[in-house]
């Protein structure tokens, strides 16, 4: 055995601090960065933002002169009476009222609460004294819409017996979403199966028996094991369970929940982080919103200070006379001009991102939808020479609005499935005028006419996405 040593070179990944502060300000979008902003300026005192480049309302940096938060509309002047004029509140079908009649609050929608609601109707159709019941069933359901308590526990929280639980349960899956109020998956994919043979929906029949007895075998895709057992084509297992995935729900609640009406507050508004419009010589501009980087300054005082000390450094008059007083001018002005090179870093790798994407996606920008071609972050690194992720963290959670003022995710760039949806979408608004339902294999023949070699099981998949029911129950 013999030890020695060896000289050898090797390439690592170094993971430095300002490296990683820069990733994570790349991958905020134009809201969040505003927050980080933000917290900086309450943090850092040799930060600050030029007061003539702030909303004097909101106090947000301005875009281009303007607010992007207040929008404001001048008012038309009003028009002249003419002597003769009536009273126009009256033709309206409502008399002049005072601003005390208004009520704002009554102008703002409540959002729907369907426990609320499923309790009301629960204790209408039960006895008086089973009130305390109908709560209990109701505030036992889960996320999911499942009871998450056992019988004889909801029995004894509601001061009755379990067969009396069992019966309420019973009315609570009747009155409720179709498989709300199940006590497992199985049983909520049945509940739902038969509702949709209530309504006359062509369920296949393998369906049922899947669902009962074989849920984890269809969970792991073993079509040939359950074709055996069946004795049937693996095709149709897997028509069976494309059905069970487009019209059954594992999380019926949620699913409630989410096509229920929601209140005014509880809309999510985006603010788009790049902007593309077209001038009148036909060119295309990108823009890349949030323009706080540029607002943001040195504070006075601070930049004097760091001046001074860098001048005088081996002078005693200084107007720091503690260390302690001159490492926080040093590090606080540091800091300043990092978070700031930063920001401006963020703003040109993000446009020269947006920029070589829209170019590539010239005729969806100009055309629309319909002209998007096959585009992926790998293919845009590769023609900016930076690497896939960069490109990632620089379209996550980012928004464009178009030139026909359409916020759209970034990620739609690089979907080109968009386009085969939009027109699946097209052909089935048709189908009303043409008095007759397409199925999703005729969709896909007619698809296939147009350009697009998409699949039954694609077409399916693209309609169920689009919240688009199956031909038989549009029929």
């Amino acid at each position: 055995m013999e030890f020695g040593f060896e000289i050898a070179q090797e390439q690592r990944p170094r993971h430095l601090p300002r490296l990683i502060e820069a990733n994570y300000l790349l991958h905020l979008s134009a809201q969040e960065l505003q927050a980080v902003i933000a917290t900086e300026l309450a943090e850092n005192p040799a930060l600050e933002l030029e007061e003539e480049a702030l909303c004097p309302h909101c106090r947000t940096p301005l875009e281009g002169g303007a607010c992007t938060n207040c929008v404001r509309v001048e008012e038309a002047p009003a028009p002249m009476l003419r002597a003769d004029d009536g009273d126009w509140g009256e033709v309206a079908g409502k008399g002049p009222q005072s601003d005390d009649d208004i009520d704002p609050i009554s102008l703002i929608s409540n959002a729907v609460d369907q426990r609320e609601e499923l309790a009301a109707d629960l204790c209408a159709v039960l006895p008086p004294e089973q009130e305390l019941l109908a709560l209990t069933l109701v505030e036992s359901l889960d996320e999911r819409g499942f009871l998450s308590l056992p019988d004889d526990e909801i029995a004894t929280l509601a001061r009755t017996d379990p067969e009396t639980v069992r019966i309420a349960a019973r009315m609570l899956q009747e009155l409720a979403p179709p498989g709300v109020g199940a006590r497992d998956l199985r049983e909520s994919l049945l509940l739902q199966v038969s509702y949709l043979r209530e309504h006359h929906v062509d369920v296949p029949e393998l369906v049922e028996p899947l669902v009962s007895e074989h849920l984890n075998d269809l969970g792991a895709h073993r079509y040939h094991v359950l074709a055996r057992t069946f004795r049937v084509d693996a095709d149709d297992i897997a028509e069976a369970h494309d059905f069970i995935r487009n019209h059954l729900s594992p999380q019926p609640w949620s699913r409630q929940h989410a096509a229920s009406s929601t209140a005014v507050s509880d809309v999510t508004f985006v603010r788009p982080d790049v902007v593309v419009s077209i001038t009148d010589k036909d060119e295309i501009i990108v823009k890349v919103t949030g323009t706080a980087e540029r607002a943001l300054r040195l504070n006075g005082l601070y930049q004097e200070l760091a001046s001074s000390l860098r001048s005088s450094k081996n002078q005693p008059a200084s107007p720091l006379e503690s260390d302690e007083d001159k490492a926080h001018v040093r590090d606080a002005v540091t800091r300043a001009r990092q978070f700031m090179g930063k920001l401006q870093q963020r703003r040109e790798t993000l446009e020269r991102i947006s920029l070589c994407a829209i170019t590539m996606q010239e005729s969806f920008i100009r055309h629309g939808v319909r002209e998007l071609r096959p585009l992926t972050r790998a293919d845009v690194a590769a023609h900016l020479g930076i690497h896939e992720s960069t490109v990632s963290r620089a379209t996550a959670g980012k928004f464009v609005m178009l030139p026909n003022h359409r916020v759209v995710p970034f990620s739609d760039f690089f979907s080109a499935s968009l386009s085969a949806k939009d027109a699946i979408r097209e052909l089935i608004e048709r189908e009303a005028a043409s008095g007759r339902t397409l199925s999703d294999r005729e969709i896909g023949q007619r698809l296939l006419e147009q350009g697009y070699r998409v699949a039954r099981r694609t077409v399916a998949k693209y309609r169920s996405e689009l919240g688009i029911l199956p031909s038989t129950i549009r029929a």
